[in-house]
């Protein structure tokens, strides 16, 4: 009997959604960054796990001991419950790499799950178990190189039958050590680890030296330990913005917050003498007023991704990390030629932009995509280095 017992997580990519960047949590105050900071260096974050640059899937066993695999609704609520591996070499098979990382882990999956049987994934007709899992291939998948084909498994989401639908009810890590039991040495396959951010001698000075930068960029704006990240925001912006732009709330809510509740047509009749400005700002515009008041704040807490990075221990390219990175400053070097060749202005620009996010890291390049932990029972991540890295070299899929 399988205890369900909620497990409150967020994964990536295809059914699993959005991870939050620590800076994402508007609603922390300037005094709980200075407490995050203080955990963080000071060895108290014990559930922190790599996040791995892979591609994301759920995997389960229908009643018919087929294994399937879920990324979508429409492959939940399918007839079978999910894609076999003949349909995911279908549905990728115009990104052989995106295939690859599928296939190999299908195949993986599929001997595990076998040995486990479709009852444990079927326990009732009116619930089912997909295991959320990241896929991750030898060489890159996406941008970070790897030296094997691996599987991870996250936790366990458990779905209700509600009508002629299945709904997400909870997710839980209870059950994973049935799956566990079920992978055998030669299996590519391993639960999430957990890794370890360690204390050293400097760690102190390193958590003072960002607790003052903290203060210190909330005091700019004229703000206390008790100001949330929003309001600083709100208080940065109004500091940039024209006056009109910040009289009410709905330019702010409608470019930071993706709140566009008040549309277009009412703001233009509001401030009639900018009704071609607002437009024009709206339609792309305002992504530099986003720009401009978030990259401070954005730049303090990659810096300090990489710095917490540097000290963690146990991820997955320990062994390897100067071949991760060789290959990382391949690619980056790659794609500087490829936007000099054939790149728009807009496409120069935008590496210019990330460039001078690595300049102000010192250019130095860690070799994962970053780590995942709790906090104050919400799940976030921090990347460091990866986020000017993946923006980089991701032109190359953009350029032709």
């Amino acid at each position: 009997m399988i205890n369900l017992t909620q497990y409150v997580q967020i994964f990536e990519g295809g059914a699993s959604g959005h991870m939050m960047h620590v800076i994402d949590e508007t609603d922390f105050t300037c005094q709980d960054l200075l407490d995050l900071i203080d955990d963080l260096f000071g060895g108290k974050i014990s559930n922190a796990t790599e996040k791995l640059d892979g591609t994301n899937i759920q995997a389960s066993m229908n009643n018919q001991n087929e294994v399937v695999f879920i990324r979508n609704k429409g492959d939940l609520n399918s007839e079978r419950g999910g894609m076999t591996i003949q349909d995911m070499v279908e549905k990728w098979k115009d990104k052989p790499t995106v295939q690859k990382a599928f296939v190999s882990a299908g195949k993986t999956l599929e001997k595990i799950f076998k040995r486990i049987g479709s009852k444990f994934f079927n326990p009732d007709p009116n619930t089912r178990l997909l295991v959320n899992c990241e896929c991750i291939v030898s060489g890159t998948t996406n941008i970070m190189y790897y030296d094997d084909d691996q599987v991870d498994f996250h936790n366990i989401w458990v779905y209700k039958k509600e009508g002629d639908e299945w709904k997400k009810d909870s997710v839980t890590k209870d059950g994973l050590d049935v799956i566990q039991k079920a992978i055998e040495k030669d299996d590519k396959a391993k639960l999430t680890p957990n890794i370890i951010i360690q204390v050293t001698k400097d760690s102190n000075k390193f958590a003072n030296e960002y607790k003052k930068k903290v203060i210190d960029l909330f005091k700019s704006e004229g703000l206390g330990k008790d100001a949330t990240i929003e309001d600083w925001k709100k208080k940065r912006f109004e500091n940039i913005a024209p006056e009109w732009m910040t009289e009410k709330d709905a330019f702010f809510n409608r470019w930071f917050n993706s709140d566009k509740s008040v549309n277009i047509r009412i703001l233009k009749k509001s401030y009639p003498e900018h009704a071609d400005e607002i437009v024009s700002i709206d339609k792309k515009d305002y992504k530099k007023y986003v720009k401009d008041v978030i990259e401070p704040i954005d730049d303090l807490f990659l810096d300090m991704s990489n710095k917490v990075i540097e000290l963690t221990s146990g991820l997955i390219n320990d062994g390897v990390k100067d071949k991760v990175i060789i290959n990382l400053k391949n690619e980056i070097e790659a794609t500087k030629k490829l936007v000099d060749e054939k790149g728009t202005q807009e496409d120069k620009d935008k590496l210019r932009d990330q460039l001078l996010r690595l300049q102000k890291l010192g250019n130095k390049l860690n070799s994962t995509e970053g780590i995942v932990f709790t906090w104050k029972d919400r799940m976030m991540k921090m990347t460091g280095s990866f986020a000017a890295a993946n923006a980089i070299i991701g032109a190359k899929y953009r350029i032709k």
